[in-house]
C-alpha cells in the first residue's frame, strides 16, 4: 500500500476521523472502517485498530480492544487460557 492511501486509511480508521465525512478510501477501505466503527460503538474511543504496511512486503491491521473479565455468578472471574 503506498504510504499516501495508508495515511489516508489510517486517518479515516481512528476516532477523529471517523467523525468526519463519510468519504471511502480505496478499495477494500469501506470494510476496515465498518469494523472500527463498530469496535468502537462498543468499546468507546479506547480501542485502537491501524494499519501498517512495507510496500513489497504487505499490510498488517492492528486491532487493540480493552480487555473485559466474564464474571460468575458468585462475582469471580472466569478463567480463560487459548492455546
Amino acid at each position: 500500500m503506498n504510504p499516501g492511501v495508508l495515511e489516508a486509511l489510517n486517518e479515516k480508521l481512528s476516532p477523529e476521523g471517523a467523525k468526519k465525512s463519510g468519504d471511502t478510501v480505496a478499495a477494500g477501505g469501506v470494510g476496515l472502517i465498518n469494523v472500527a466503527e463498530r469496535i468502537r460503538n462498543r468499546y468507546g474511543d479506547v480501542c485502537q485498530i491501524r494499519a501498517e504496511s512495507t510496500p513489497g512486503m504487505g499490510t498488517i491491521v492492528i486491532l487493540r480492544i480493552p480487555y473485559e473479565p466474564h464474571l460468575e455468578e458468585d462475582g469471580h472471574e472466569v478463567q480463560c487460557h487459548i492455546d
